[in-house]
């Protein structure tokens, strides 16, 4: 779990820019059993209700904590996306104001996107386009 190896919590950027998913979620069981409940999908921003994540007792979560969980697809469902660390470990971050603020960087930050989280099409993650009536950067 991330927040035994950093104080405080950094987020692995590689990690997240691999995920194809990331989810903040609340481990609703036994990490063993892999059922997470999603509160928000932060890139793609479709995924709702209860997954399964395979790997999610190798992240060292707890039962009842909700965390910021880079996901790739797997055969059952979901799994965390590997960290590639010497260790193979599989990161999941506390879902903590500091550790969101990161994510939310390092997504804007993505390759091809450019500012307010829309990609160089002008369209945001649900593929809606920009009128720029919402964004008083535009006005």
């Amino acid at each position: 779990m991330a927040c035994l190896t950093a104080n405080p919590v950094t987020l692995n950027r590689d990690q997240i820019l691999r995920a194809d998913l990331i989810i903040t979620g609340r481990i609703e069981s036994e990490p063993a059993s892999g059922e997470v409940s999603v509160s928000r999908e932060w890139t793609r921003n479709g995924l709702t209700g209860t997954i399964h994540v395979e790997n999610l007792d190798d992240a060292h979560v707890r039962r009842g904590e909700t965390y910021l969980l880079p996901l790739s697809p797997a055969s059952t469902g979901y799994r965390v996306t590997d960290a590639r660390l010497t260790n193979a470990a599989a990161l999941a971050y506390p879902a903590t104001p500091t550790a969101i603020e990161q994510l939310e960087q390092i997504l804007a930050d993505r390759p091809g996107r450019n500012d307010a989280g829309k990609n160089d099409t002008g369209k945001d993650d649900s593929g809606k386009t920009d009128t720029g009536k919402n964004n008083p950067a535009k006005k």
